[in-house]
């Protein structure tokens, strides 16, 4: 036993002498403080379950620098798994685990591989532990990759990337499915070509020089831009083949749908002897359908509104080939209407058609809310016209133009027969009635509301027709006004019959929107107007001066015309109406 603790103390001697430690050898090296040899062994590192790299209490306490240890935990916070890691003095930190194999001119130094020389023939680095793989140019200068002298790719120490020559993007690897390319687009210029691929096959081009090509393949693609307030600010559905602006279910082949408060549509032309718009219609329905759905009463409800600042030209003017609907009407010069049978087309729950005429220049300008007319085939004189709605030398009428007033009934078979209203050389008033005589006189008030738009004085006496409807001595008519009259037996009679009567009275003068229409003058009225065809101007009723000019402001004496419109030009030379 006294041995025994002679040799252990003897070795503990020697091992504090020499400061190194064998374990398994008895010569341990003289760099080492520990020399373990093995065979067949290795050394086991302590193995501690790391929660997070940042804990120095937990597994351990106080942790010294350098203190190695196998983590175990693969889902250790902040670390990167399981492995070995060393105390830095802040952190657990897992050792690098790069294994890289490097030739050719290359050396690693750490877990950093440098360029050592010229690259001869081919050079590989490998990751054999899929750990990350970073050039880093500390210094200036660029990183390039050449191929026979040229330049392909380079990284600049301005942080500016180039490359040189064609670039394909391929699926999985350079042999896979081609994904996208840039390239030259092959013409003399140099035009870069961007190539998107559809399972390997051209399906977008957009080319710097040449056609940008949405869809080559044809397929049921959709085609959207968005804006920061609209998604389908611009939207191709390629399923119906149809474009919508603002909608992604377009109804039409372009539809057009807008928020409050913007014009879905304006199309601004400011020179040129050319259509600003021009729809061209050769199918069975319409060239242009217009709805406005507005159903709000504080809506304007206009579905069209045309305006033209030329005076000799229309706000809106349409021409029709087929069956239905022109708006406005125009030959010479271009457009000549020779077929087709409803000039205009109208209807609404209220006004189907509204015409208007500004009211201004009272004094001096005919003003006609609609007029229509029969084009002339013989000369220059229209053979039928009316004017509605019209104040023509400060004269307001609701109808005036050439022709009879008629209406029509049916017959006892059922066919319609014309009816003619008479017609007189004055505006008149006329008024019916009965009444008796009581012990021979009878005092006949006419209605208030006649009285007051009837002139009855010494120049515009008033006519009273009285039929007796039994025996009497007859009778006269006096004491006539505007409020009345008296019929009064003959020789003094006192009979009681009764009799119907007619009167006639000349219209009043009238105010209508500051003009005064003198009606009561009205016998015989002169025109002074003419429904004529002018191929050259047409802008209602105007004065023909002596060089043989028209002027569109004209006198209350003047000899004016009222002319059809063949004003407009049209881009199309269609036959004129008439040669």
């Amino acid at each position: 036993m006294k041995k025994l603790a002679i040799i252990f103390s003897f070795c503990l001697i020697t091992i504090i002498s020499y400061a190194q430690v064998g374990v398994g050898t008895t010569s341990p090296d003289a760099s080492s403080a520990l020399d373990i040899t093995s065979s067949d062994s290795g050394l086991l590192i302590p193995r501690v379950s790391i929660v997070n790299v940042n804990n120095n209490t937990t597994p351990i306490a106080a942790p010294a620098i350098s203190l190695l240890v196998w983590n175990t935990n693969a889902s250790v916070i902040g670390g990167s798994g399981a492995g070995y890691y060393y105390w830095s003095g802040t952190a657990w930190t897992p050792l690098s685990t790069l294994a890289v194999t490097a030739n050719n001119g290359l050396t690693l130094t750490g877990n950093n591989v440098q360029l050592g020389g010229s690259l001869l023939g081919t050079a590989t680095i490998i990751d054999v532990n899929n750990a990350d793989i970073r050039f880093d140019l500390n210094a200036a200068g660029d990183f390039e990759i050449h191929d026979l002298g040229v330049k392909h790719f380079s990284v600049e120490d301005s942080g500016e990337t180039h490359f040189g020559g064609y670039t394909h993007w391929r699926d999985e690897s350079t042999s896979g499915t081609a994904l996208a390319s840039l390239t030259d687009g092959g013409g003399t210029g140099n035009d870069g070509v961007f190539t998107l691929y559809r399972n390997g096959f051209t399906q977008h081009i957009l080319d710097g020089d040449g056609i940008t090509v949405f869809n080559e393949t044809g397929i049921d693609q959709d085609f959207k831009i968005e804006s920061n307030n609209d998604a389908d600010m611009f939207f191709v559905n390629g399923g119906t083949d149809r474009i919508g602006i603002g909608d992604n279910v377009p109804a039409a082949k372009l539809e057009i749908n807008t928020g409050d408060n913007e014009t879905a549509l304006r199309v601004t032309k400011s020179t040129g002897d050319t259509n600003a718009a021009y729809i061209y219609n050769n199918g069975s329905s319409y060239g242009l359908y217009i709805n406005n759905y507005n159903s709000s009463a504080s809506a304007a409800g206009l579905a069209v509104i045309g305006r033209s600042d030329n005076q000799y030209a229309h706000g809106i003017t349409a021409v029709s080939d087929g069956y239905y609907a022109n708006v406005g009407m125009v030959t010479g010069g271009g457009e000549t209407i020779d077929t087709g049978v409803t000039g205009i087309n109208a209807g609404a729950e209220v006004v189907g058609v509204h015409g208007r005429a500004n009211n201004s220049n009272l004094a001096t300008t005919d003003k006609m809310g609609g007029f229509f007319n029969v084009s002339s085939s013989v000369g220059s004189v229209i053979p039928a016209a009316a004017a509605v709605g019209a104040v023509i030398d400060n004269t307001v009428y609701k109808i005036v133009g050439l022709g009879i007033v008629s209406t029509l009934v049916r017959d006892t078979d059922g066919e319609e027969r014309i009816m003619v209203a008479p017609e007189a050389p004055e505006a008149l008033f006329q008024d019916y009635g009965i009444g008796q005589l009581s012990n021979g006189r009878a005092l006949i008030k006419l209605d208030p509301i006649l009285t007051k738009n009837i002139a009855v004085d010494e120049d515009h006496p008033m006519k009273v027709f009285v039929q007796l409807e039994g025996d009497c001595n007859g009778v006269y008519v006096t004491n006539k006004t505007a409020n009345g009259f008296e019929v009064v037996e003959l020789n003094h009679g006192v009979s009681n019959t009764k009799f119907s009567y007619q009167i006639i009275a000349n219209r009043a003068d009238e105010e209508q929107g500051g003009r005064v229409s003198k009606y009561s003058e009205m016998r015989f009225k002169p025109f002074g107007r003419k429904f004529v065809v002018n191929k050259e101007a047409i802008h209602g009723p105007e004065e023909k001066n002596e060089g043989g000019n028209h002027s569109a402001v004209v006198s209350q004496e003047s000899s004016s015309y009222i002319e059809e419109d063949h004003s407009l030009n049209q881009q199309e030379e269609i036959k004129s109406e008439k040669n």
